[in-house]
């Protein structure tokens, strides 16, 4: 006989199917909607920074456009409440502020809290969870500007304000965003207008000093406290778009080993991990030194970094008679490290900052092999700290230079198509930075990294050619 209708069975059996896929489909649906509702909001958001920075480079705002109460600095309690509401569809409101690298930024009202930029609010010594920032930067990328105020040819990018403004275009279009620069202790308003036009162009400034025997006690007076006292003061005179970011030390202890700085032999270094080596004058100042400096510029708002060789976590030093890895008590403290990473290969760069196994010190007597269990960047995350890989244009021109004169004694690594030119070490950083976030990302990283070009007028010299 022909059927023609559904039993109750046959009913309650398609009414649990048509159940589940509700289930299955709602949620799927559900989320798409809360997904492009959350990418309608971040792309309002980058769209409102934007048009904030071209308002500001097309000099709609004036000079003191930072020195009023429209921006706040977003981590600095002291002028926490002075901010700019927004208005309109998405985000309905939120602040328009300057971040810890002093690029523009927008908080959103609108549970944009899924778009992370990891900048928080600090309160005294309070910090507010949950607070999120869309930014527009791409990318920390920083520049040592090594500028002798006794060179004119140097100085002149800091006083001739033609020169200030052609070599600041240049580094924003290469989209740097941080330089360190030294500076005269006694006439840091030397560099007011130079400061003024690269945070015009969301660079950060940070004072540049660096000697190895600033790691001596009777240094550290010009080294660390006339130095931070001399930013403070001139930070405390001018608005926010003038002010010093922070500190930047290159002190390359290890350098001039056969050096006794005019004390004793003691003050040489010694390279190795020998006992003679671990019980080295020179490793316990320098801990002691960042930790002084690091300190004291953190008591007066500043910012602070140091370079550090690539290898550093191969060494330790005694600490009242304990055996502790130098890097863990010189990064505890600080914001920032440049890790000088100077080979021309990203390969071998990528391989120094995530290696781990034996290092062989073969210049010891007798011989010593340690065991390096922890990556540098590994520890850098660890102790939230920022890095930068530094890089060496003099040494990617040398080996270049080696090639073409040379070529059997070329390196292996070098690459057959290496060359010297500024698109070339660009692929190069490139690369290197794409095997850095799949590495930050597999070991679940909330660190940010960048990288840093030495020096300024080797990069103005590459982009010229």
């Amino acid at each position: 006989m022909k059927k023609n209708a559904f039993t109750l069975i046959e009913l309650l059996g398609v009414i649990v199917i048509l159940a589940i896929i509700l289930v299955i489909t709602v949620p799927i649906v559900y989320g798409i909607i809360k997904n492009s509702n959350k990418q309608a909001k971040r792309f309002s958001a980058q769209t409102y920074v934007k048009q904030i920075n071209v308002s500001l480079q097309s000099d709609k705002f004036d000079s003191n456009f930072f020195e009023s109460s429209d921006l706040h600095n977003c981590y600095d309690v002291e002028i926490i409440n002075n901010y700019l509401e927004v208005d309109g569809d998405m985000p309905d409101q939120g602040l328009v502020c300057l971040n810890e690298y002093n690029d523009l930024v927008v908080s959103a009202s609108l549970n944009i809290d899924e778009v992370k930029s990891y900048y928080t609010l600090e309160t005294g010594v309070e910090v507010i969870e949950d607070e999120y920032f869309l930014t527009n930067i791409d990318q920390l990328s920083a520049v040592w500007f090594w500028c002798n105020a006794e060179i004119p040819n140097e100085i002149q990018y800091v006083d001739n304000p033609e020169k200030t403004t052609e070599v600041l275009d240049i580094l924003q279009r290469l989209k740097y965003n941080v330089i360190f620069i030294p500076m005269s202790y006694s006439e840091i308003s030397r560099y007011e207008n130079f400061i003024n036009e690269a945070s015009r162009r969301n660079i950060a400034v940070y004072a540049l000093e660096g000697d190895f025997r600033f790691i001596l006690p009777s240094s550290y007076q010009s080294a660390i406290y006339d130095l931070v006292d001399n930013i403070k003061s001139y930070n405390d005179l001018v608005g926010y778009s003038k002010k010093v970011k922070g500190v930047h030390y290159d002190v390359e202890f290890y350098t001039n080993a056969g050096d006794n700085m005019g004390i004793s032999d003691e003050y040489k270094f010694i390279d190795g991990q020998s006992e003679a080596a671990k019980n080295g004058i020179r490793r316990e100042l320098f801990v002691q030194f960042v930790n002084l400096s690091s300190s004291y510029a953190h008591e007066n708002n500043l910012k602070i970094g140091f370079d550090l060789p690539v290898w550093i976590n191969r060494y330790s030093y005694y600490d009242n008679g304990i055996d502790k890895p130098i890097i863990d008590d010189i990064i505890k403290n600080l914001d920032h490290v440049a890790i000088m990473n100077y080979t021309t290969n990203h390969n071998n760069m990528y391989n120094g900052l995530t290696w781990t196994g034996e290092f062989h010190h073969g210049i010891d007597p007798p011989e010593i092999t340690i065991m390096v269990s922890e990556p540098i960047i590994d520890t850098l995350n660890r102790y939230q700290v920022v890095y930068l890989n530094g890089y060496e244009l003099p040494v990617f021109e040398a080996e270049y230079n080696a090639k073409l004169s040379n070529p059997s004694l070329v390196p292996t690594y070098i690459a057959a198509d290496y060359e010297y030119t500024y698109e070339y070490i660009s692929w190069m950083m490139s690369e290197l930075n794409d095997d850095l976030n799949q590495y930050h990302e597999t070991q679940n990283f909330d660190i940010d990294f960048g990288f840093c070009t030495h020096h300024i007028y080797n990069l103005l010299e590459l982009i010229a050619e």
